[in-house]
């Protein structure tokens, strides 16, 4: 499966693209964006698996994580 920032991001965290690792990274993207309601692990899991794009909202959440995982302000 060629790379995604979202498939970057499971390897930059040492998780597994299976149900607890999406529900761990549906857990810290939701908290960066400050979601009262987080994003569920199979909508996580479609977006990877190429079967749904990643709405705006979550490639922010994406980038933030990514940033804050690479120590950037």
């Amino acid at each position: 499966m060629p790379s995604s920032p979202l498939a970057d991001l499971l390897e930059e965290m040492r998780l597994k693209a299976d149900v607890a690792g999406f529900r761990r990274l549906a857990r810290d993207l939701s908290g960066v964006m400050g979601r009262q309601k987080p994003w569920g692990w199979r909508y996580l899991h479609q977006v990877h698996s190429g079967k749904l794009n990643a709405g705006r909202h979550l490639h922010e959440a994406i980038s933030r994580l990514g940033a804050e995982l690479d120590g950037s302000p």
